[in-house]
Parts: C-alpha cells; structure tokens; sequence
C-alpha cells in the first residue's frame, strides 16, 4: 500500500524568477509498487530521486522500506526586467498629453481675454511665463528621450 510520509513546496527566487519546488515522499510495501507509482510520478512531471530505500528504524535496529522521493520544479514568476524602450515610450506620450493640456489652458485663457490689453498684461504676468516655462521644459524633455531612443534603434 502506497504512504505518503512528507510532502514539502518551498519557493526558490533566482535572477530570471520564482520557481517552486515541490518534493513527495512515499512509501511502499512491494518493489513492484514502488516501480508502478514512480512512472505514475514521471508522468505527472516529477523526477524521481533514485533512492529505493530508507531506513525507518535506528542505527543498532535498521528496519528498511521501499521508499520513493519525487520532486518537480515550475517557474511560478517571471521576473525579468521590463523592456526599458517601451517604458520611455510611455513616458513620452504622457509627456505629449501634459503638453497639449498645457497648450490648451493658455490658448482658452487667450480666447477668454479678447482685448488685446488684457492679452498684453497676461502674456506679461508671471502664470503666462510660468506655463510657456513649463511647455518648454516638457518639450525639451519629450525631444531629449525621443532622439536617445532613435540612437538605441
């Protein structure tokens, strides 16, 4: 009759990501049942460690049984590091998103102030500057990454 004696999962974390290990040990009244099972095992993806035998009993007292320890080894996560071009292309068309907001706001703020005194006084204040600072800025940025990527290519 085939026993279960232990069966342990224990997760390894490597460079290219997380495996789980699981190990099944059995034993076993017959040789011939512990060949049966062990292919049983190899079907369902496990190695078999080879031993056949195990002593249950001491040192002054051996008392062996069949024994069979199975193990098996699944990549349960990837942890490979992003492909880091796609991540930048991101970045820029969130870029481009924040530069046409920007846009926006100061060209509805100029449909707002009709009169080309108040246009004056407002292209002159301090938030007008501050907003073509800042569409400077995310452009230069935005063109920076782009002609980096196109040196990768």
């Amino acid at each position: 009759m085939i026993k279960i004696q232990k069966e342990a999962v224990t997760k390894r974390y490597r460079e290219d990501g997380i495996y789980e290990e699981t190990i099944i040990q059995f034993h076993y009244d017959t040789e011939k049942e512990k060949l049966k099972h062990s292919r049983e095992m190899q079907e369902k993806g496990f190695e078999d460690s080879g031993q056949v035998r195990e002593n249950i009993g001491d040192m002054l007292h051996p008392e062996y049984v069949w024994f069979g320890s199975y193990y098996k080894h699944i990549k349960v996560e990837d942890t490979k590091l992003p492909d880091m071009r796609e991540k930048v292309k991101e970045y820029i068309s969130e870029l481009d998103t924040e530069i046409d907001r920007c846009t926006k706001l100061v060209e509805d703020k100029m449909k707002e102030l009709k009169d080309s005194n108040v246009i004056k006084s407002y292209t002159n204040g301090v938030g007008y500057v501050r907003m073509e600072s800042r569409l400077q800025t995310l452009t230069e940025i935005k063109n920076d990454l782009q002609s980096r990527l196109e040196e990768l290519v």
